[in-house]
């Protein structure tokens, strides 16, 4: 029988068989007070901190418990030595679960900031094939960019969002229409529209092109 490890139950416990308490009661209470939330809420430095404390709080109750146990009054009275005993049981298995989400939140952990590293190299040292990728882009004016190509700086999200700037997205700038002579019809609204988007998507491409390289120190032409 698995009993709650809280302060009431304790002291239902003490006072039905007069027990004298040695400090356990506080001990349930202290541990009743720490924050249940997971790491995503707390954090996981805070996570971690709580959790420490948590497990601290546990060895203190199986302590006394075992404390309490060792005292003839006690050791005498069966239901109050099975629910000192029982008690201990959902210390070690709560101390199972503390341990287990302690070690996947050390993990994420680890995790993440080995993803921030190689974020943080992808900025430093661009990989030349990606550089290539995104040449061919700039110099064929977007026409032949794919969807799948819209992610190509994913690895570097601030490079991704001037990417995403630059480019309008990761969609194609259009054509800039055919230069009309006198002699031809007049240049229609819907293309003199589409020539000032093109001048402006180009300014953005130009701006993304500086950027990069004074961040990589490369040398991609900026009028590409």
């Amino acid at each position: 029988m698995s009993v709650a490890l809280t302060e009431a139950g304790w002291k239902t416990v003490a006072s039905k068989f007069k027990i004298k308490d040695n400090g356990l009661d506080k001990a349930l209470s202290d541990y009743q007070k720490l924050p249940l939330d997971h790491a995503p809420k707390l954090g996981y430095d805070k996570f971690l901190e709580v959790s420490d404390k948590r497990s601290k709080a546990l060895k203190e109750v199986q302590r006394l418990a075992a404390s309490l146990l060792k005292e003839k009054p006690v050791a005498a009275n069966k239901d109050v030595t099975k629910y000192l005993k029982d008690l201990d049981a959902a210390c070690v298995s709560e101390e199972k679960v503390l341990a287990k989400d302690i070690a996947d939140v050390q993990a994420e952990v680890k995790k993440n900031e080995k993803d921030a590293a190689d974020r943080e190299e992808a900025r430093k040292h661009p990989d030349p094939k990606m550089l290539e990728v995104f040449y061919h882009l700039g110099y064929n004016d977007g026409r032949s960019l794919k969807s799948n190509q819209g992610r190509l700086f994913a690895n570097a999200p601030p490079f991704q969002a001037k990417y995403n700037e630059g480019y309008n997205d990761g969609r194609k700038i259009q054509f800039v229409p055919a230069n009309q002579g006198p002699s031809m019809s007049p240049i229609s609204k819907e293309d003199e529209e589409r020539s000032k988007q093109y001048t402006k998507d180009k300014a953005r491409r130009k701006e993304f092109v500086k950027y990069l390289n004074e961040w990589w120190g490369t040398v991609l032409p900026e009028d590409m």
